[in-house]
């Protein structure tokens, strides 16, 4: 069944072609459950395994095994599904930002 949502943004008349509509209760959890999918197929069929894999909402921070592999993993990533893009941040001086934290590697390698 297709449905088309149609909303007002600054006296302009938008329909909503793709996607859960905005403002709906169950769009939220529909979405959730559709990334965790997408995150299992990306984790699955991956060229190169992350070590490990954190997601919150939209922002996402893995570790891959392997270095200078992150353009092979971020390809494979917008392949899955081509309404949806990942973009990369890559570690600087041995520190990674996700969300309100920073995480640092320290020569110990802890």
């Amino acid at each position: 069944m297709f449905e088309m949502y149609i909303f007002c943004l600054q006296w302009r008349v938008y329909l909503q072609i793709q996607g859960a509509g905005m403002g709906s209760p169950v769009s939220p959890t529909i979405c959730t459950l559709y990334i965790e999918h997408l995150e299992f197929e990306v984790i699955r069929t991956a060229p190169h395994q992350p070590v490990w894999w954190h997601r919150y909402v939209d922002v996402t921070r893995a570790k891959l095994k392997k270095k200078n592999t992150h353009n092979t993993f971020t390809d494979h990533l917008n392949t899955l599904d081509l309404d949806i893009k990942f973009t990369t941040e890559g570690e600087e001086e041995k520190a990674l930002a996700f969300l309100d934290t920073l995480t640092v590697m320290e020569d110990d390698g802890s």
